[in-house]
């Protein structure tokens, strides 16, 4: 193998890919399959199309465009600041997967005390802070990099509080609602594609503007819109019993 080919990564994800497979098929227990009826699914799909589960799936989607407005363009960004090369891109990125662990740890810690809406918001508010800082920190390496870990963290917070809450706007289809919000945080990464290497031409700071616009907007959504269904105790009941 050609550790220096640009196929290495591909080859080390599909077998990381496989080794996950595996570890799941051993570790998870096994569920047998609930089947409803077509009433059941057209009662939740009827509540999936209301106004909170959509405009939690619009939150899902502005979060992930956000974030991948500066994810996408960084290392460019770093590369023409800096004059860092390949390889030194590669070691910076580091910050990248280190952000993401420490965040998904503070979420795990600190969601459920402050209450998952208040957190995402919370995730927000900072990754919109730092991201202001950004352009500012042109001559500064370090400091570059301490402004992106918290920039990653902070959305990694944020995304991690997220999903639980969307479990809550919709109870009685959970499996299909779950599955459209993975749809629409793959679609902010898609619509990020399409602008964010436009904006970099211009300057970061484009980026900075855009990111910071559709994070308020991702705030106003979750503040305003996005309302936890209230689950009675009897419901509740029943979901454990399902999942038995």
């Amino acid at each position: 193998m050609v550790h220096n080919d640009w196929n290495a990564p591909f080859i080390w994800l599909g077998l990381f890919g496989l080794l996950a497979g595996g570890l799941i098929g051993l570790t998870l227990p096994r569920t047998i399959p609930i089947s409803g009826s077509w009433e059941e699914l057209r009662i939740g799909l009827r509540q999936i199309l209301t106004p909170s589960p959509i405009m939690g799936l619009l939150l899902a989607m502005l979060m992930t465009l956000g974030n991948q407005v500066i994810s996408i363009v960084f290392g460019i960004w770093m590369e023409d600041s800096f004059g860092l090369n390949i390889e030194q891109l590669g070691t910076a990125s580091i910050v990248v997967g280190l952000a993401g662990l420490v965040g998904v740890g503070c979420a795990v810690l600190f969601t459920d005390r402050l209450g998952k809406r208040r957190a995402i918001g919370l995730g927000l508010v900072v990754n919109s802070a730092i991201c202001l800082v950004l352009p500012f920190l042109i001559n500064n390496l370090w400091g570059a990099l301490i402004a992106l870990f918290i920039f990653f963290l902070s959305f990694e917070f944020g995304l991690t509080s997220l999903l639980p809450l969307m479990t809550t706007l919709s109870t009685q289809a959970r499996g299909v609602f779950m599955a459209a919000t993975l749809t629409f945080l793959s679609l902010g990464d898609a619509l990020d594609a399409l602008i964010g290497p436009l904006l970099i031409r211009s300057s970061l700071t484009a980026n900075v503007f855009v990111t910071v616009v559709i994070n308020v907007c991702g705030l106003v959504v979750l503040a305003i819109f996005v309302k936890p269904i209230n689950i009675q105790p009897q419901v509740i009941e029943d979901l454990e019993q399902t999942s038995e």
